[in-house]
This record gives C-alpha cells, sequence and structure tokens, in this order.
C-alpha cells in the first residue's frame, strides 16, 4: 500500500545509522538505543561537529522504534581536545588547525553555521529526543559534553573529570554547557565554574548535581541498560508522559536563555578571536594543562 497524501516514511535505523557512521555507532535492542559517539578509536572535534550531532538526534527522535535513548561516548575522554598536553607539545602544533578554524567563525557564515549548529544540538537533545534519555559519561569531559547532561539520567565514571573551559580560553560560556551548568547548579556554584574553568571530579559532580551516579566505568553501560530496562515496564504512555513532566524545567530554560548564551559568546568571539585575546595557544595550552592536572589529582585522591 503506498503512503497517503501528507505521509512520509518511519525512519529506519539501518539508514541513519549508515548515514552517521563515521560519528556514531547505533544500536538498538528491545526498544533501548545506544548512541555512542566516536571517530578514529576516540571522539575528535569541537564546535564544527555541532552541524552533524544535531541532525543526528533529529534522526533518532524521529524513529518511534527508539523508546528510550541512551548517550555516551567512546575512549579515555569525552572528546579528546588535543590533550594531553606536555611542556614539549610546541605551541603551534596545539593550535594551528583549531585556530584556522576558530577564524573562519569569525566571518559571517561561520558565525551564522556555529550558532544554528550549537542551538539545534541542545534544541534537539531537549525536544527532539521525545523519549526518557540517559547520558553515560565514561572518562573525562573536558567540553561538549551538553548532551549527556541535558539527558534526564546522567551516569558517570568514578575516575570523570569534568572542565567548562571557555574562560581559560578568553570566551563566555554560551555554546550549551554552560547553559547546562546553570540548568544543573545552584547560582553560586554555576557562576564560580564558569568564571573559573575549575576542574570537577565525580564526586563534587554528584554533590552539585551534575550527575545521579558514579561508577566504575566497566559498571556503567550495564546500569545505564538497567535503568533503562526499569524505564521501558512502565505503560508506554505513562512513560512519555512522564517524559514531558521531567524536561519542562530544560525546555524552558532552552527557549529563555538558548539563543541568548549563543549570542553573547558571538560578540566576544568575533572580536576577540581576530586580535588574539581568546584562543590563543597560550590560553589553549594552560586550559589543558589545568585539565590534565585535575585529572591526576581525582586519580591519586
Amino acid at each position: 500500500m503506498g503512503l497517503l497524501p501528507g505521509d512520509v516514511e518511519r525512519p529506519r535505523l539501518e539508514d541513519y545509522a549508515r548515514k552517521y557512521e563515521h560519528i556514531l555507532v547505533l544500536e538498538r535492542a528491545d526498544g533501548i538505543l545506544e548512541a555512542r559517539l566516536h571517530s578514529e578509536g576516540g571522539v575528535f572535534g569541537s564546535s564544527g561537529w555541532f552541524n552533524v550531532w544535531h541532525q543526528a538526534w533529529a534522526e533518532i527522535g524521529n524513529d518511534p522504534e527508539n523508546e528510550v535513548v541512551i548517550i555516551t561516548a567512546t575512549g579515555d575522554r569525552w572528546i579528546d581536545y588535543l590533550s594531553p598536553v606536555t611542556a614539549e607539545t610546541r605551541d603551534e602544533d596545539i593550535t594551528e588547525e583549531m585556530r584556522s578554524a576558530m577564524l573562519g567563525l569569525t566571518s559571517e557564515e561561520g558565525a551564522l553555521e556555529l550558532y544554528t549548529g550549537a542551538l539545534k544540538n541542545t534544541q534537539n537533545v531537549i525536544f527532539g529526543l521525545n523519549v526518557p534519555t540517559i547520558g553515560v559519561i565514561q572518562a573525562p569531559a573536558f567540553v561538549h559534553y551538553e548532551a549527556a547532561l541535558f539527558c534526564d539520567i546522567t551516569l558517570c565514571s568514578d575516575d570523570a573529570v569534568f572542565n567548562d573551559p571557555h574562560a581559560n580560553l578568553g570566551l563566555p560560556p554560551g555554546d550549551g554547557l554552560g547553559m547546562a551548568y546553570q540548568h544543573l547548579m545552584s547560582p553560586k556554584q554555576q557562576a564560580y565554574y564558569l568564571y573559573t574553568s575549575d576542574t570537577i571530579d565525580a564526586q563534587t559532580a554528584l554533590r552539585l548535581g551534575l550527575v545521579n551516579e558514579a561508577l566504575p566505568v566497566d559498571d556503567l553501560m550495564p546500569r545505564a541498560r538497567e535503568i533503562a530496562r526499569r524505564i521501558m515496564r512502565l505503560p508506554k504512555l505513562s512513560r512519555l508522559m512522564t517524559k514531558q513532566i521531567v524536561r519542562r524545567s530544560a525546555e524552558r530554560r532552552y527557549v529563555d536563555d538558548g539563543g541568548f548564551h549563543l549570542a553573547h559568546e558571538l560578540v566576544s568571539l568575533i572580536r576577540n578571536i581576530a586580535d588574539g585575546t581568546a584562543h590563543s595557544p597560550e590560553q589553549v595550552r594552560e586550559g589543558l594543562q589545568n585539565f590534565e592536572g585535575g585529572i591526576r589529582h581525582a586519580r591519586d585522591s
């Protein structure tokens, strides 16, 4: 039977899994979709990935066969942002390619691409994934783990360390992560971490309300699947109505603050990247070294 006027074919997992296989491993069992960020054995990239991620979240959300979604990543960092940096690493090696990309963002086209991509990335996690979501942060997270924080439930490894590096890089925190901090932390706590870029260990993340549980890394996915199966035991309508209630405050935060945050980061980015007062090699080095120091401190304590 053909499609009726106005109908469209339902998305098929095999189609969009193939489409996004360069950035996501997608596997589904019993209605539970696991979406694992990856590239070349880890996750490499920065703001340019927003434009691909937000399209993937939209397609995943449009598939009614995905009844619970688990979002996680690959490797020993959430995203490998040129870390670790050592004393021997040359400044030009730190940011040669990245700085060129950042300068591209100061153009009208580049700024618009960042604005729409980052805005839709957060939007499509909060609004587009219209089912229960579980974020699993399997490793230290330097940047762009807002998708996991905006999941309904978030787990992390007990050796995870968190960071919003914008202040260290000379920029305001406008591309989603700062908004997640504001949404989950108290006003005093989020102000402190957004001004200082201090690292947050797993136990502190628990205390601040960033995550629900901190577990040994090998226990993370089994625990996420256990929670997902428990959620699946709810009647479907009750499950989906619970989702509407749970995400309501995040929806309001996004509507009120999403564009506001991004516009203010872009004002600073366009000016300060161009004149070299933001995202300089020295700032990137210091930010990454502080992050690596936070990881060592968390593992030693």
